[in-house]
């Protein structure tokens, strides 16, 4: 098992060098920034329950990571204290926000403890033995629980998009009808569950990995015969934290299409493509090194600013590239097999209508990178 990560203050400067942006204001943001903590702690299970208080609302975030060492609940919550990954600073900014947060935690084999901060102090000791390991984070907001709901389960079903292994669960109260109920499944499945039957149809898996340009790509996306008129289904997500409106999302989408025409496939015409009615279902991960990009958090929403776009993008489409046309090679083996006595052959090979298809991403690629903000 891993060790507990610890948590440490980073130097005066480097504390001066964060952005201002990492305060987290809104109810919404601070649910998805406890569950990115679970996530980094190894945690396999989330509950997350909002509910009325007697002053508005309260946010509870229980998770089964492994903990908090209770050396490191001295620097907890303060401005520049971080684990090893990176995070942490999340809490400082809700802790400055919200009027009473408490935290407890378990590392296994030690005891419980708790730290409370209320009107600007802090209070940490032991608690009462708590039987699993974990951490529990409960917070109150002046706001009322039925104005959250929707944007707080639109912020969990984002993440629990990207990491089906992972049992998530989200009730609130008095109403049960926004509540989450997901155990760990299969790709396929969790799509299914979360946006329906109609995105989760012949999904292609994407994994590559490169040392040499030191990133990686993971997740699904649809084929390119199964194209949507919507562009609402691009869900991508920058080293684990989603992200939207940037021009991977206009580069994937370009790419797409043209590769679907080339393909002569599904519902991407010419004319579709002209009017920008097709686009494509996916769920992509970027891994790359954190020097790479810089993070504004808006009120809304994660904003990812990369110091030079042309890396993430060509790194991408070189992977669908690849990832298409072994798709297209292994459909048209597939129909190579397939009897058909009603109708002759005309050609034995399917190279020319694979080159064409090549031919056509490429140029795709080239347009794409060429529009790359700088």
């Amino acid at each position: 098992m891993k060790p507990a990560p610890a948590i440490r203050k980073l130097p005066p400067s480097v504390i001066a060098q964060i952005r201002g942006g990492v305060l987290v204001p809104h109810l919404a943001r601070v649910a998805e920034e406890l569950v990115l903590n679970a996530i980094e702690a190894d945690a396999s299970s989330v509950e997350v329950e909002l509910q009325e208080a007697s002053v508005g609302c309260a946010l509870e975030v229980r998770d089964n990571g492994r903990g908090i060492a209770p050396e490191d609940f001295m620097y907890l919550g303060q401005r520049g204290a971080r684990s090893g990954a990176g995070r942490g600073e999340s809490l400082a900014g809700t802790i400055a926000r919200y009027q009473r947060v408490v935290v407890q935690s378990k590392v296994p084999g030690q005891q419980t403890w708790i730290k409370a901060f209320e009107g600007g102090q802090a209070r940490c000791g032991a608690a009462a033995p708590r039987g699993a390991r974990g951490t529990t984070v409960r917070l109150e907001a002046e706001s009322g629980a039925r104005s959250q709901v929707t944007a707080v389960r639109r912020r969990l079903e984002r993440m629990a998009l990207l990491r089906p292994q992972l049992a998530m669960r989200f009730s609130t109260s008095p109403s049960k009808a926004d509540s989450i109920e997901l155990e760990p499944e299969d790709t396929t499945s969790r799509v299914q569950h979360i946006l329906g039957l109609g995105c989760a149809r012949a999904l292609c898996r994407v994994q590559f990995s490169s040392e040499q340009a030191a990133c990686g790509l993971e997740g699904v996306i649809s084929r390119l015969q199964d194209g949507h008129a919507s562009d609402q289904f691009m869900f991508l997500y920058i080293n684990g934290r989603f992200v939207e409106q940037t021009p991977i999302h206009q580069s994937i989408a370009n790419y797409y299409a043209t590769g679907s025409v080339a393909a002569g496939r599904g519902p991407a015409s010419v004319a579709a493509v002209a009017a920008g009615d097709v686009h494509p279902f996916f769920v992509l991960n970027l891994c790359c090194p954190m020097e790479w990009y810089d993070l504004d958090f808006l009120p809304d929403r994660s904003q990812v600013q990369f110091r030079d776009w042309h890396q993430p993008v060509s790194y991408i489409l070189e992977c669908l590239q690849q990832l298409w046309l072994a798709c297209s090679k292994q459909e048209a083996a597939h129909c190579q097999h397939q009897p058909n006595p009603g109708r002759t052959a005309k050609r034995s090979s399917t190279d020319s209508p694979r080159r064409s298809v090549q031919e056509s991403q490429k140029r795709a690629c080239t347009r794409s990178l060429k529009f790359c903000p700088a």
